[in-house]
């Protein structure tokens, strides 16, 4: 079996056999993507990877809240059609997490600051 993200390999004959949708930030190690590719196979989530793709959606919802005049409502539908109060939980996890772990409060800015350089 050949998995690829294109439509067309040089020289092989493709059949598509479903479509697959998904989205990843950032990765946790070799070991869980590798378990990650295995579970994608057979079947499953890797809670690891969903529980990365709250955070990085809480990170963006507070960003934009701290950068944006846009009202919460506005932020939740254009992430993941979430609503006010899901932003105003975002935020505050995301504050929590900036006073009391140097490594996330590190990760935030560096993440604020290319969002901000483009």
């Amino acid at each position: 079996m050949l998995i690829v993200t294109i439509n067309e390999v040089p020289g092989k004959k493709l059949e598509a056999l479903g479509v697959v949708r998904g989205s990843t930030v950032q990765s946790r190690n070799l070991g869980h993507d590798l378990m990650a590719g295995f579970r994608t196979l057979v079947g499953g989530e890797v809670t690891d990877y969903a529980d990365m793709l709250t955070e990085a959606r809480q990170i963006a919802m507070y960003l934009a809240k701290q950068h944006t005049k846009a009202p919460l409502t506005t932020i939740g539908s254009a992430i993941g059609g979430r609503n006010h109060a899901t932003v105003l939980h975002s935020c505050k996890a995301v504050t929590n997490l900036i006073e009391t772990d140097k490594a996330f409060r590190r990760q935030v800015e560096e993440i604020e600051k290319k969002v901000l350089a483009q």
